[in-house]
């Protein structure tokens, strides 16, 4: 078997599912080749809308098919399922892991706009608005919870959503949604939350009462779905003008680590995005924004000036289960020229 990062990309394929779980995002994902993974595609919606865990361990228990294996987690993952594959002696690995979600069903379209089109970049797939992206997974409810869990299988020779064909979907007789849409159809209004086409952070924050202080020469973009705001910091007339915007998501250092370093390494790798990660976080600076303090990430390709830089600040918000998050997409060489700018523009930011 080939790790999800040996595998040629017109190869490759992702088959995974997302979905609320005592207070967490639970994620049961696939990484392999197209061929491998056909063979589980079948029995993968009634995985994933039986999938328990233990009110005590806290660990996954459901049951699985003949020849499925559960097995220990890692630094990455709470555990992992080998799952053998007709005609190769080497298992498909399917990671169960769990991370920071958001509390209220409101924030769950922007939550699952983040984290599905980081999948979507797995496969060398563009990013997705909301409505593609429900016209493209496949939603499974889940008994208990009022939001389904999403089912994505995409692949690196086409893009397309294998969750467009017919695919059974499980008995959910119990499951609090009465009835599942057909894989590949636009989700019904009752099976997200109201307005889900709408930016969720003006649900949750109003844009209108965000002030600031803007550094001369930046300029304010349209305005643009999920994002509070977006502007253009110029750069000098030999590189490409910066990208800043301001939006809001759910903080946990690590795994938002490892995503923007998978932006910037243009690798899945977990041996590589791991450390990546935990040294992204313990280099991290404490900076005044406002009243409040922010931490200070960067994340560069490499040395070069002209090579790809993020830099973030996440500013913590009270009464809110989500975080400010101010980014940076630039080359490094811009960021080292604009970082005093960015700073002030921080500390200068109010809401109230």
């Amino acid at each position: 078997m080939m790790g999800g990062s040996s595998i040629p990309m017109e190869e490759k394929r992702i088959l995974g599912a997302i979905f609320p779980l005592n207070g967490a995002g639970y994620f049961l994902k696939i990484t392999d080749s197209i061929a491998r993974i056909e063979g589980i595609r079948e029995v993968f919606p009634k995985i994933v809308a039986e999938f328990k865990t233990d009110p005590e361990s806290g660990k996954p228990v459901m049951e699985l098919p003949a020849g499925w294996k559960m097995m220990p987690g890692d630094a990455f993952a709470e555990a992992k399922v080998a799952i053998p594959v007709a005609g190769d002696e080497k298992p498909a690995i399917m990671t169960i892991s769990k991370l920071a979600a958001p509390a209220e069903e409101s924030s769950w379209p922007d939550y699952l706009l983040m984290q599905l089109n980081r999948w979507n970049g797995q496969v060398a797939q563009e990013n997705q608005s909301l409505e593609e992206l429900m016209a493209s997974i496949q939603p499974i409810p889940r008994e208990g919870s009022k939001i389904p869990a999403y089912i994505f299988d995409k692949n690196g020779a086409t893009g397309k959503g294998e969750a467009s064909r017919s695919t059974p979907t499980p008995d959910t007789s119990n499951a609090s949604t009465s009835s599942t849409p057909k894989p590949g159809t636009a989700m019904p209004a009752e099976s997200l939350p109201a307005d889900h086409g709408a930016p969720t952070e003006a649900k949750a924050f109003d844009p209108s009462t965000l002030q600031y202080e803007l550094p001369e020469g930046w300029e304010k973009q349209a305005d643009r779905p999920f994002r509070i705001a977006t502007f253009r910091v110029p750069g000098s007339e030999s590189e490409e003008d910066g990208e800043l915007v301001v939006s809001q998501a759910v903080d946990n250092p690590i795994e938002n680590s490892k995503m923007w370093s998978e932006q910037v390494l243009k690798t899945d790798d977990p041996s590589v995005l791991g450390p990546k990660a935990e040294q992204i976080v313990s280099q991290a600076e404490t900076i005044p924004a406002g009243k409040r303090e922010a931490k200070l990430y960067s994340i560069r390709a490499n040395d070069e000036k002209s090579a790809l830089c993020l830099t973030i600040a996440v500013i913590q918000m009270e009464g809110f289960s989500t975080s400010m998050f101010v980014k940076l997409r630039s080359t490094t060489q811009l960021a080292e020229q604009q970082k005093s700018n960015l700073l002030r523009f921080i500390d200068s930011m109010r809401w109230e």
